[in-house]
Formats: structure tokens, C-alpha cells, sequence
């Protein structure tokens, strides 16, 4: 019997013990709370004093929710921020009151909807809004300075998934959304407005807060770019997949790069609107380099041939017949007869000469279908007696 109210006796002392610590916690959590409070009635006190980030941030800690998930709610308030001055930036707002960013994001989207985001929502990380202190950055690229973090927290760190929205020191503001470890990004996209125009860029992300790896780039003029990058800039390595829209055309490249530089690979073109081209070889930049071309115009010209750097060594023709062989230059993107060459006319009658800029230059001999020498003309002086003689015989 003594055993058995012993054994009951000692079941309860521990019952109590264990009440008496859960007990001490509730009242360290309790003091936690009211000193939170407290603080937050002292912000309250000063609001007048605050930034609009930084109400937007208290806001977010005085309204009900849960502390694990995102919400709606905040992603509109985030969105709607776009549209507010940040530092020394104030945005540009269209007729409807949007910022760039407000439209980019109101037309494509968020990089993930609130379900998937929520799908990597778990017990250990909070889902907060803090002040974003900026960050320092190498290249060419200038630092971050201060603004929103909207994600999720780990022991007071940026960690797992989230969104910052700040300025750079040249007052151009930077959106991430991308996942985070430890305060630092790891890959996700980031959409810079430059003189009221967007770029994005996506993939993995440094500890400078730029694309390093492979990843893309896309220009609200078109521009896309899918390639391997080194802090926000093509790595001129590995493989390269563009569309790169300029003002006198389109370009279209997909290739490799070698170890000058340069893309071995093809490229479709398009210039002036009123000529297309194909190209296979190297690439330097957005020109031909050398390889094989062909070119087609919108009155019906053509050109194929060997290109290296800007001279090719191939044929021109025309819809009447009329056919240039030897070398061509390109200007400014426009091909054009330039040094030795050949032009035959429909009927079968040729010269021979130099040509510049598709003029005729210096003498020129002209022969019959047949090869037979008809005449010889120097295009730079009058005719010469002999031209005169030989059109007389032919008379």
C-alpha cells in the first residue's frame, strides 16, 4: 500500500513540476509580448516621424495573422508601394497611377503565386516585413541602400523564400524575389527599371547580389538572353541563346563560345526593314566575324558568299538578271560592291574592275557574251581614244 501512494505521490510532484515550468515560460513569453508592446506603442508615438516603409513594416506587425504563411493582403500592400517614393527615387507613374514595376508585376505576375509560395512555408520560419539595410556590391553594378523585405525569417535572418524591394545609389529601384540563406540571396529573379524601362535577370544570385551562373536577361524592348553570366554581365563562355532587338533590327544568335571571345554558332537577322539574313560561323558581338552568308533584300537582291570580319567574297543578283561577282563590304549592316569584281548583265555582257561603294572606280574592261574585249573605259578620266575607237567598230 505504501509503494502504490508513494508511486502516486511522485507522479504528481512531477505533474507539478512540469505545470510550474510551462508555467515560467507562459510568463517569459508574457513579458516578451508586452515589451513588444510597449515598443510598438512607442513607434506608434512618433509615427509622424516615420518613413512610409517604415509604417508600412509597423502595420504588418500589429495586424492578425498567421506567422508562418504569406498573404494577399501584403502582396497588395507590397505592390501598391511600388508606386510610392522610396529614398530619392520617385517613380513614374502612367495615367492609371502605376510605377513601371506596378505594371510589369499587375501584367506578368509575382516569379511564384501565393500558393506555391506558401507550398515552402514551415514551423521554424516566420513570414515578416522588415527593413531591408541595402548591401554592398562589386562590378559595375552600385550598392544597395535601404529598403523592404517581405519573407520568410530564420534566427532574425533572411532565410528561405522572399521578396526586397530598394534602391541602388543611382536611385534605380531593384525588386528579388528569390530564395535566401543566412541574409544572403541564392537564386531567384531580380527586375531593374532603368530610365522608366524594365530588364530582368534570372538564376542564381551571388553574395553581391547579381546573376552568376547560367541564367537570363530579358529588356522590355525584347532583348532575351540566355547564356552564362559573372555578376550581372555575359560570361562570354559556355553556351549562348539570343534575341537581341536593336533600333535598325533584330538578331537572332545561338551558338558557343570559343576562346577568343567570339560564338561559333548561327545567327538570323533582320536590319532596316527592308533586308533579312542567315549566317553560320563566328560570331563577334552582333556582326558576322567569319563563316558563310547569305543575304536577301526586299527589291529581290541577293548575296551569298564567304564573310570575314566585314568583306565577303561571294555574288550578287538582282531580279533582272543581273549578276556582281567578287567582293562586297558592309555598311553600317548594307552590303555593297567594293574592290575586284565581275557584273554580268542579263544578256551575257560583263566588265571587269574595281568598285567602291558600288561605284565604278579606275578601268574597267567590257567584253561581249562570248569573252571577246568590247572596250576598256577608265572611270575616273573621260573616255579614252581607245573606248572611242573600239565603240566605232562596233558600229
Amino acid at each position: 500500500m505504501n509503494t502504490q501512494l508513494q508511486t502516486i505521490e511522485n507522479s504528481i510532484q512531477s505533474d507539478f513540476q512540469k505545470f510550474t515550468k510551462k508555467h515560467e515560460e507562459i510568463q517569459v513569453e508574457i513579458k516578451k509580448a508586452n515589451s513588444m508592446i510597449i515598443e510598438l506603442q512607442k513607434d506608434l508615438q512618433k509615427s509622424d516621424q516615420l518613413t512610409k516603409q517604415e509604417l508600412d513594416i509597423l502595420q504588418y506587425k500589429l495586424a492578425p495573422r498567421s506567422p508562418n504563411l504569406f498573404t494577399q493582403e501584403e502582396l497588395t500592400n507590397l505592390l501598391e508601394s511600388f508606386n510610392e517614393p522610396i529614398n530619392d527615387y520617385t517613380p513614374e507613374l502612367n495615367e492609371q497611377g502605376q510605377s513601371k514595376l506596378t505594371q510589369y508585376i499587375s501584367a506578368n505576375g509575382w516569379r511564384m503565386s501565393l500558393d506555391q509560395i506558401n507550398e515552402k512555408a514551415d514551423i521554424i520560419r516566420t513570414v515578416e516585413r522588415i527593413k531591408f539595410n541595402g548591401a554592398k556590391r562589386d562590378g559595375d553594378f552600385n550598392d544597395l541602400i535601404e529598403g523592404t523585405y517581405y519573407g520568410q525569417i530564420l534566427n532574425g535572418k533572411r532565410d528561405g523564400y522572399g521578396i526586397v524591394y530598394c534602391t541602388d545609389t543611382y536611385n534605380d529601384p531593384w525588386l528579388y524575389e528569390c530564395e535566401w540563406k543566412e541574409d544572403t540571396p541564392i537564386k531567384g529573379r531580380c527586375i531593374l527599371i532603368v530610365q522608366n524601362k524594365w530588364r530582368k535577370l534570372e538564376g542564381r544570385i551571388d553574395e553581391t547580389y547579381l546573376i552568376t551562373g547560367i541564367g537570363s536577361l530579358e529588356d522590355e524592348d525584347g532583348t532575351q538572353i540566355y547564356g552564362e553570366f559573372i555578376q550581372g554581365e555575359l560570361a562570354n563562355k559556355g553556351k549562348i541563346k539570343a534575341i537581341v532587338v536593336q533600333e535598325d533590327g533584330k538578331l537572332d544568335i545561338e551558338g558557343e563560345f570559343d576562346d577568343n571571345d567570339r560564338i561559333k554558332g548561327k545567327m538570323k537577322g533582320e536590319k532596316f526593314e527592308d533586308m533579312v539574313f542567315e549566317f553560320e560561323g563566328e560570331i563577334n558581338g552582333d556582326k558576322p566575324y567569319s563563316g558563310i552568308i547569305k543575304v536577301s533584300y526586299n527589291d529581290g537582291r541577293e548575296i551569298e558568299g564567304i564573310i570575314v570580319e566585314e568583306i565577303v567574297q561571294g555574288k550578287m543578283s538582282w531580279p533582272d538578271g543581273k549578276i556582281y561577282e567578287g567582293r562586297l563590304m558592309a555598311y553600317y549592316g548594307v552590303y555593297q560592291q567594293y574592290g575586284n569584281g565581275r557584273l554580268t548583265q542579263a544578256t551575257g555582257e560583263y566588265q571587269e574592275g574595281e568598285w567602291d561603294c558600288d561605284e565604278e572606280v579606275g578601268v574597267h574592261s567590257y567584253y561581249s557574251k562570248d569573252g571577246v574585249l568590247i572596250k576598256t573605259k577608265d572611270h575616273d578620266e573621260s573616255e579614252s581614244e581607245e573606248d572611242v575607237e573600239k565603240g566605232k567598230q562596233r558600229q
